[in-house]
């Protein structure tokens, strides 16, 4: 169940007053808000994802995460925003503002006038030309482009997310960190994310997420501009069929988007285009022709190379050294492999202002209590007389002072600090507190004596010298800010190399580092793991189970029964085959282009098809001493009688590139090469057609053995009329 939505009116970090509810996800609340210092009307997002719940007093309660983690769900959402904000992408409408409280946190940014949800587009319109998919298209890759070289995924792209504006113009909503940490938590990624628009990999909970994720979710999403409807959910695809058919009368625009959806669609993760500017390459060149077969010189050097295949014992495919990696210990940082992760001591009684000092609750009352006037101070009670009962407060800070009881309290002396409050006012105590914004009981520094103040909405509030300069946070940022830290830091940290962490129990995610020798955050930041997970993903092996891995870290194997199954790699050669269970050799093979052990047939029937190919196209000579010879061998010349009966006559053919002759050595039939007008074979027979002639001049030919020498080594092959026929049409 999702929480309920925050009633209309209500007023966040005193600035943003909830008006309406826009929309309602797995993941947050979208609101419609006014922004009371800018004037205008603003859009409020909610951190409330599935498993929270709304208590009467506003408050969300975390019922199935625990404070802890939802402390750092907290965190990585405001993160979030602050990240965006300094990022100004293209097309994605900045932060106002990001902030914790009530339980939660929140995130504001501008409303974008005119503009619409893509998805209620597509739902009032339906399909939409291709022309304006192509734009939306092109607008997104730009933003997309732009995100990935910060290293910073969108992962939930779909039409919902899209507002497009009359004028056509596209903005992108809702990136998602707090989504990716959650995919990562539960059991079931389908309630987080949408099901028909997620990539694979996006469904499995080690599942490897990059730039080519949201390539898939662009795809999808241009499928659904494309049809009205998203494409068939993953788990319910037939990899062999393919899922969108271009019809052959369709133009070529439309062709060409579908060409371009089909590989950002693929399943695998390396079938599809890895980075969005090879997705809009896709979208902006014209198809090209079919790819030729590989030539002849192609064919040979392959079979070259097949023949003078030689590798080291533990040598990895496309070079490097493999590894047998040991798991780590647990508790080792999996960022340098050397360092341990210890929790942090973060105490939420020591003083945020002078780290030193700590807080003690303190009943705000007159006598003792906070200065309405300057708000620093401490008024300090006395009595002019004995016989006057009439309590005086004075201000130690700005000198105001107050007479009276708390019912009725008089401003006798306004002091020296700037204050709104004229002498002679009286007030009782509360509404002498709630003039000057000021709560009890109080937090007061012993060291210090900064005060702070616990709010309803459950964060604390820093108080300053005036209401316009205090400072609201949750507590667990302030405990953070008195240890000296970043407010958004997590809650451990390596004693080795610094990397910032969350631990909750079992459970670890990598924050930040500054150091990555090993790749280890590039590939995990704000992934979600255990320790056990760690102890073989921080040693290199991601899948959990022994095996091996180059020295480079870009190729790892797991190891079954003495075979190799591939997890992953950044070879291009070998990325199509992740899950393969191959021997050492065959990988070794395979990286080069090569055969596997028991195909190696395959290559050498496609040489010699590609040698018959080129004798007759005339690229091969037939005799490499004469290169003006054709063909050279024994042959029967079949002539019809006019009884009918037909005669043979056994000879040598000669075919040059000037003459065709035919006979012995006395006796000899020719006719000019440019005389055949057509040739022709039926079986081991050639028939020529001669120019000006009406009879078809026929020879039986005897096949024969020709070997090309070629670098891989002598191929020989057996040729017969149709060779000869074909070299003739030439």
């Amino acid at each position: 169940m999702t929480p309920e939505p925050l009633p209309p009116d209500t007023l966040l970090a005193r600035r943003f007053r909830l008006l309406s509810v826009l929309g309602q996800g797995s993941l947050g609340i979208v609101y419609r808000a006014q922004d009371l210092d800018v004037g205008d009307e603003a859009v409020v997002k909610e951190l409330a994802p599935l498993g929270s719940r709304r208590a009467p007093d506003g408050r969300l309660e975390w019922p199935d995460y625990g404070e802890v983690k939802a402390g750092h769900l907290r965190r990585v959402f405001v993160e979030d925003a602050e990240s965006l904000r300094t990022a100004r992408l293209p097309r994605v409408p900045t932060p106002r503002a990001a902030f914790q409280g009530l339980g939660t946190a929140f995130v504001a940014r501008a409303s974008v006038p005119g503009s619409d949800p893509l998805q209620t587009l597509i739902g009032h319109q339906g399909p939409l030309p291709v022309e304006a998919i192509l734009d939306v298209l092109l607008q997104l890759t730009e933003t997309l482009e732009r995100a990935h070289r910060l290293r910073r995924l969108h992962r939930n792209l779909k039409p919902a997310n899209i507002l497009l504006a009359s004028s056509g113009d596209a903005a992108l909503v809702d990136f998602g960190g707090v989504r990716e940490w959650l995919l990562d938590a539960t059991h079931h990624p389908a309630m987080l994310t949408s099901l028909a628009l997620a990539a694979p990999e996006q469904l499995q909970p080690r599942g490897f997420r990059g730039p080519a994720t949201d390539v898939y979710g662009l795809a999808a999403t241009a499928h659904a501009m494309l049809y009205g409807v998203p494409p068939t959910p993953p788990p319910e695809r037939d990899p062999n069929r393919p899922l969108l058919p271009a019809p052959g009368f369709f133009d070529d625009s439309h062709r060409i988007l579908v060409a371009a959806l089909e590989r950002g669609l693929a399943l695998a993760y390396a079938d599809r285009p890895q980075t969005v500017a090879e997705f809009r390459d896709l979208l902006t060149r014209r198809p090209s022709a079919a790819r030729p077969g590989p030539s002849l010189a192609e064919l040979d050097d392959r079979a070259l190379r097949l023949k003078t295949l030689r590798f080291r014992p533990m040598e990895c495919p496309g070079g490097g050294i493999l590894d047998r990696p040991k798991p780590l210990k647990r508790g080792v940082c999996p960022v340098c492999r050397k360092g341990a992760v210890l929790l942090r001591e973060l105490s939420p009684r020591l003083c945020p202002a002078c780290r030193v000092g700590v807080l003690h609750p303190a009943p705000n009352k007159p006598n003792g209590g906070s200065c309405p006037c300057c708000r620093t101070g401490t008024l300090h009670a006395h009595t002019p007389s004995l016989l006057k009962r009439v309590k005086h407060f004075d201000c130690d800070a700005c000198g105001a002072a107050f007479t009276g009881k708390p019912e009725a309290l008089v401003l006798s002396g306004p002091g020296h600090a700037p204050h709104a409050h004229a002498p002679g006012s009286s007030a009782t105590w509360d509404e002498w507190l709630a003039r000057a914004s000021l709560g009890r009981p109080l937090l007061r520094c012993d060291g210090c004596g900064t005060r702070f103040v616990d709010e309803p909405s459950g964060n604390r509030r820093h108080l300053a010298d005036h209401p316009s300069r205090d400072q609201s946070r949750h507590p667990d940022e302030w405990s953070r800010i008195a240890a000296g830290l970043d407010p958004e830091c997590g809650n451990a940290v390596c004693n080795a190399c610094k990397a910032d962490f969350f631990v909750d129990g079992d459970q670890v995610t990598a924050l930040d580092a500054t150091w990555d020798p090993y790749g280890f955050f590039a590939r995990h930041a704000g992934r979600l793991h255990t320790w056990d997970d760690l102890c073989w993903i921080g040693a290199g092996k991601e899948s959990g189970n022994p095996g091996l891995v180059s020295s480079s870290g870009t190729t790892e194997f797991d190891e079954e029964s003495g075979y190799l199954r591939l997890v992953h790699t950044e070879l291009p050669a070998l990325a199509r085959f992740a899950g393969r269970l191959e021997t050492l050799e065959d990988w070794h093979r395979l990286a080069h282009g090569l055969p596997r052990r028991g195909h190696e047939a395959e290559l050498l029937d496609a040489l010699d098809q590609g040698i018959r190919a080129a004798l007759r196209r005339g690229d091969l000579p037939f005799d490499s001493r004469r290169p003006e010879v054709l063909w050279r061998g024994e042959a029967e010349r079949i002539e019809e009688s006019a009884d009918g009966e037909a005669s043979r006559h056994k000879g040598n053919l000669l075919v040059t590139k000037d003459e065709v002759s035919f006979g012995g050595l006395l006796r000899k039939w020719r006719v000019p090469t440019d005389a055949v007008e057509a040739a022709r074979a039926d079986h081991d027979s050639l028939l020529l057609t001669l120019k000006g002639e009406d009879a078809i001049v026929e020879f039986e030919i005897a096949p024969l053995e020709f070997t090309a020498d070629m670098m891989s080594g002598p191929r020989t092959l057996r040729l017969d009329a149709q060779d000869l026929a074909a070299r003739l049409s030439r």
